[in-house]
């Protein structure tokens, strides 16, 4: 899957949010370029410096909620999140044999260093929402870290993965730079702290069954950089 990164909203040092900026402000229409000091609400409502503290007074017209901006970046195994360049999150959905994902890595090496680009190694130890208990789920924790973290030496990759369960998160840490909550487990609240807890990048996948403006709940239980992204299309957004 494809992403590209977007103008990051911060709220305090520790936690970091995205949206999908709007190329021009909805209140005089300026242009709003990349890079622009532009200002935004949890529903992606654009507005300019002068609009927003001026004649907003802060304030989005459309939902009332407050308008933020901010500058804050952040950075995992040399990809920069918040820049304006193309990087991609690649790899198995679900840890197969230790050569398919081998080659998968040399595979995406080989991409990575052609055209110059940024790519986080995804792939699940464990994927635990198949439809039938005889469907295959992955090799398990201990396996599937030990295959990961020998792409992550050998290539050089960050590496993304999923948790499931509260207690896999520390040992996931020790060897993942983004730990991802699955987004029908996005409202656990033990499972979200201890991945807030863990010292690493944060990326929750946006609940099917959540309006847009409740992701900010699970987002305020971290307190760490937290990525958030719809699991439709190949956008990432950072909630307020």
């Amino acid at each position: 899957m494809s992403v590209r990164a977007s103008s990051v909203i911060n709220a305090s040092p520790r936690q970091i949010y995205m949206l999908e900026l709007r190329p021009g402000c909805e209140c005089c229409n300026v242009d709003l370029p990349p890079g622009s000091e532009a200002f935004i609400c949890s529903f992606e409502c654009t507005f300019c410096k002068f609009c927003t503290e001026q004649t907003l007074q802060g304030v989005c017209p459309n939902c009332e909620g407050e308008l933020r901006m901010s500058k804050i970046k952040f950075e995992s195994g040399g990809i920069r999140f918040g820049e304006d360049e193309l990087f991609f999150i690649s790899g198995p959905c679900v840890i197969e044999d230790e050569s398919v994902m081998l080659k998968t890595a040399e595979t995406l090496a080989e991409v990575r260093n052609r055209l110059k680009i940024g790519i986080v190694y995804k792939s699940s130890f464990q994927k635990d929402n198949r439809s039938s208990a005889d469907y295959y789920s992955g090799p398990g924790l201990e396996k599937g870290l030990r295959i990961l973290e020998k792409i992550k030496k050998q290539f050089g990759f960050p590496l993304l993965t999923d948790v499931h369960y509260p207690e896999q998160v520390a040992p996931a840490a020790e060897v993942i730079d983004i730990i991802q909550i699955p987004a029908y487990l996005c409202m656990q609240t033990t499972l979200t702290l201890a991945c807030g807890n863990s010292g690493q990048i944060i990326n929750i996948k946006h609940g099917q069954f959540l309006a847009p403006k409740t992701m900010e709940k699970p987002i305020k239980k971290l307190n760490q950089p937290a990525i958030t992204h719809y699991p439709y299309g190949a956008r990432i957004y950072f909630w307020l």
